[in-house]
C-alpha cells in the first residue's frame, strides 16, 4: 500500500505542470467481495460470513500509439471474513471434514492485494465504453483465531491471475464513472468482486 501511494503522489506531482491533458489517470472504488473459501456445508451453530466491503485504487496509463488499450497498476483490500463455532461444531472444506475442539471459536481473515492488468475498450461511442481486463497479484491474508483454550495468528501469501469486466461512462472531460466485475485467484479459492467507482484523467 504505501509503495502504491509513493508511485501514485510522483505521478501526479510530474503532470501538476502539464498544460494538456496526459495519458495518466487515477482511479478510486468501492463495493462489495465475495470470498470463496471453500466450505461446502456446516453443522451446529457454525456461522460463516464470506461476504465484505472492499476499496480499490488504481492509477492508469493509456498507450497514445495503441488504441484502446490501457494498463493499470490497482491496490485491492478484500475486507474480512470470519468463520465461528463451538466445541463438536463442524464444517467442511472439498469433502474434508474439520471439527470445533473448543468453544467461542472466532477465525477471521482479512486480505489485500497489489496487481497490474491491461485494459481493453470496446467503445459504443464516446460516452459509453464496456472494457475487460487481465492480469496478475500479489495476495496477502492475515488470520487471527480466538478460543476458550487460546489464540491463533498467521500469515499467507501468493501471486494469481484475475480477469474482470465492466463499463465506463463519461460525465465530464477528465471524469468517468464505472462499475466492474473482477474475479481474483487465490490459492485456496477465489474471490468475486462488484465496485461501481470513477476515474480522473490528468
Amino acid at each position: 500500500m504505501k509503495k502504491f501511494l509513493i508511485i501514485l503522489f510522483l505521478v501526479l506531482n510530474i503532470n501538476m505542470f502539464a498544460k494538456d491533458y496526459g495519458p495518466w489517470y487515477v482511479g478510486v472504488d468501492y463495493g462489495i467481495s465475495f470470498t470463496d473459501s471453500g466450505v461446502d456445508s456446516t453443522t451446529g451453530s457454525t456461522s460463516l460470513n464470506e461476504k465484505n466491503s472492499s476499496y480499490r485504487f488504481t492509477l492508469g496509463y493509456k498507450f497514445k500509439n495503441v488504441k484502446y488499450i490501457a494498463m493499470e497498476l490497482q491496490y485491492l483490500n478484500f475486507g474480512n471474513s470470519e468463520i465461528r463455532g463451538n466445541n463438536g461444531d463442524t464444517f467442511t472444506i472439498d469433502g474434508k471434514t474439520y471439527i470445533f475442539n473448543a468453544d467461542n471459536v472466532s477465525l477471521k481473515t482479512s486480505g489485500d492485494s497489489i496487481g497490474s492488468s491491461i485494459l481493453v475498450d470496446f467503445p459504443i461511442d464516446n460516452d459509453i465504453i464496456p472494457y475487460a481486463r487481465f492480469g496478475y497479484h500479489l495476495w496477502q491474508f492475515k488470520t487471527t483465531g480466538s478460543s476458550s483454550v487460546g489464540n491463533y495468528n498467521g500469515l499467507s501469501d501468493g501471486g494469481n491471475i484475475f480477469y474482470g469486466f465492466g463499463t465506463k461512462v463519461n460525465l465530464a472531460k477528465r471524469l468517468d464513472a464505472k462499475i466492474e466485475y473482477q474475479n481474483l485467484e487465490i490459492t485456496q479459492g477465489r474471490i468475486q468482486l462488484a465496485t461501481i467507482g470513477f476515474n480522473y484523467t490528468f
